[in-house]
């Protein structure tokens, strides 16, 4: 098994929401552990990874680059990522992925809360990574196509739309460790398949949770550019 790293880098604040909301104020929340750390769980990324990885082989594909060819590529992508009711394990294993220097911080800041306790909590340690947004809907002709008596109030806030949700501050790198077979093509196409990875979380059309993704092997170094050069000899 090749051991790498996953860095995920976010270029503008995101949502990586737990599905849950937060008491009676946030709507949608970020993912935390115990602590107050953020983190972004293992299952979220490799599913993206996977669908940039099925954009990248449809491309190859249309430009007649040989690489994967045709009905191989639904074979790559389960080598790779697994796929549903899959005997063998998948290519790849992916653990969740935390801020860096995770394990020694994570310590520390356990240390502090139980120490200070009136002046640090978890509560504290989330709002040093994240900021609170809203947003509310505006009545629009397609909106009001819904509900009649919303006709007459096209351009005004929609009664009762207003939602709280907390992001992740732009700025934050996320890194989370990586195991794939040793395979050197799946290796490289894992790398073009997070070059491709582009934005995660929710409200992803709305300009939240653009990101840049990076796989990086034991000596911290990117393989992307390896994969790059790999790629403009095939096209």
């Amino acid at each position: 098994m090749n051991k790498l790293s996953l860095k995920i880098t976010l270029i503008s604040d995101a949502l990586v929401g737990s599905g849950e909301g937060f008491g009676a104020v946030i709507d949608s929340d970020v993912v935390f552990d115990r602590n107050g750390l953020p983190f972004i769980p293992a299952r979220r990324v490799k599913g993206l990874l996977r669908d940039s990885l099925t954009r990248v082989l449809n491309m190859f594909d249309i430009s007649h680059i040989s690489w994967v060819k045709g009905t191989d590529s639904d074979k790559k992508i389960s080598e790779i990522m697994g796929g549903p009711g899959q005997v063998l394990s998948a290519g790849i294993n992916l653990s969740n992925l935390f801020p860096d220097d995770y394990e020694n911080n994570s310590r520390w800041i356990q240390y502090l809360i139980s120490k200070y306790t009136n002046t640090i909590s978890a509560e504290t340690v989330r709002n040093n990574f994240t900021n609170i947004r809203h947003n509310i809907a505006i009545v629009d002709n397609e909106t009001a196509k819904d509900d009649s008596s919303d006709k007459n109030h096209i351009g005004t806030t929609k009664e009762h739309s207003l939602r709280t949700f907390r992001v992740l501050n732009k700025g934050l790198s996320f890194y989370g460790c990586l195991e794939i077979e040793t395979v050197t093509d799946n290796l490289h196409l894992l790398a073009l398949s997070c070059c491709a990875l582009r934005r995660i979380g929710t409200k992803r059309n709305r300009g939240f949770g653009e990101i840049e993704c990076d796989l990086l092997n034991e000596d911290k170094v990117s393989v992307i550019p390896e994969a790059l050069k790999i790629l403009e000899e095939r096209i």
